[in-house]
């Protein structure tokens, strides 16, 4: 059997293998990245969710500060 023969038929079941072990980790890592989707969703709504009341908050304490500093400058 030539050389070329033997190497070529290596090559073409190194491949083999590294097609196989390819779609093999394509799928082994499909849950981890559909999970990772979900998280990136749940994060942002999350962070949506806690900034809406904070700015809430925020705009309240703007308001009772011009409020306590027009008081204090009627006072004065």
């Amino acid at each position: 059997m030539p050389l070329s023969f033997v190497i070529a038929r290596y090559f073409a079941y190194a491949f083999a293998a590294l097609a196989v072990a390819w779609a093999a980790t394509g799928r082994a890592l499909r849950p981890v990245a559909e999970a990772e989707a979900r998280e990136r969703a749940f994060v942002c709504t999350a962070s949506h969710d806690l900034v809406t009341p904070l700015m809430a908050v925020t705009a309240n304490c703007d308001v009772l500060e011009a409020e306590a500093s027009d008081q204090a400058g009627l006072a004065s």
